[in-house]
């Protein structure tokens, strides 16, 4: 059976209403099956919000049913939703457990006036089995022959002044003791603009330092000097190069992507017919 063509409509709806609804209620509205909506929205690469997971009506109906006189993880396991979700929900919908089930055993820590959990807490007074146990210098089996040793550091320690070329390919220079790698510049800083700030003061804002000769383990004073933005990118970008060749460039890219998706589509959804490319 030959399956109904999508409208404009129905696929501006479909957008609107696909990022938060759930695909049952996005079928009731536009009058075709779940699965026909979820397909289409493949197709289409629409996303989903992330970690979000729609409420359709029924199961809101059947969440107003059950909330007021049940545990909440029963109605959790029920619709199948984590507790928290379902917490949520009806927190925002303004429900309330019930007098009823407040007043059972059920609400365990939610009933007032009744001090639950009383029976397992330690009594006023109460002296710790393991008191006068942990005397200074005590340690267990051969824990005090592993520990660290006050002033020790860790075999890959490296000294302040130690330069190591980070994943870039950019000369960084140790100037402090932190966590975080050549990540953190704090803790490593980027010798170009170390050279440059020794030399001439604080970088202005809006400018960076380049390397005359292109060469980014080259970092003598010489070498180096201040762009603006402007300058740095017509000097590094595709927009310094020749209008043909640039241009050539920009529609080998729209092809590549292009390709990708083409393939990518073919995975996700193998027999479907593709477009040329």
């Amino acid at each position: 059976m030959k399956s109904r063509p999508w409208t404009r409509k129905e696929i501006a709806a479909l957008r609107a209403l696909y990022p938060d609804r759930a695909y049952a209620e996005i079928g009731e509205i536009l009058g075709r099956t779940a699965m026909a909506v979820r397909s289409r929205g493949h197709l289409l690469r629409l996303k989903r919000r992330n970690g979000h997971r729609p409420w359709a009506p029924s199961a809101v109906k059947r969440l107003r049913a059950l909330f007021a006189n049940c545990p909440s993880a029963e109605v959790a396991k029920i619709l199948r939703r984590p507790v928290a979700s379902v917490n949520q929900k009806a927190h925002r919908l303004g429900m309330k457990k019930s007098a009823r089930y407040l007043a059972s055993p059920a609400a365990c820590r939610l009933r007032r006036g009744d001090n639950v959990g009383k029976a397992t807490r330690f009594p006023k007074g109460h002296v710790p089995a393991n008191k006068g146990l942990r005397r200074p210098g005590w340690s267990r089996g051969r824990m005090a022959e592993t520990q660290f040793k006050k002033g020790q550091r860790s075999s890959n320690y490296l000294p302040i002044g130690t330069v190591s070329k980070d994943f870039y390919g950019y000369l960084r220079i140790k100037i402090a003791d932190g966590l975080g790698g050549t990540g953190n510049q704090k803790v490593w800083a980027f010798v170009h603009r170390k050279v440059w700030e020794d030399a001439h003061g604080p970088i202005p804002k809006g400018h960076r330092i380049w390397w005359k000769d292109g060469n980014h383990a080259n970092c003598a004073l010489e070498n180096l000097e201040l762009l603006s933005d402007k300058e740095h990118m017509a000097r590094t970008t595709i927009h310094r190069l020749p209008k043909e060749l640039k241009d050539t460039i920009m529609v080998a890219g729209r092809l590549k992507r292009r390709i990708r998706r083409i393939e990518r589509d073919g995975k996700q959804h193998p027999g479907t017919t593709q477009a040329s490319v």
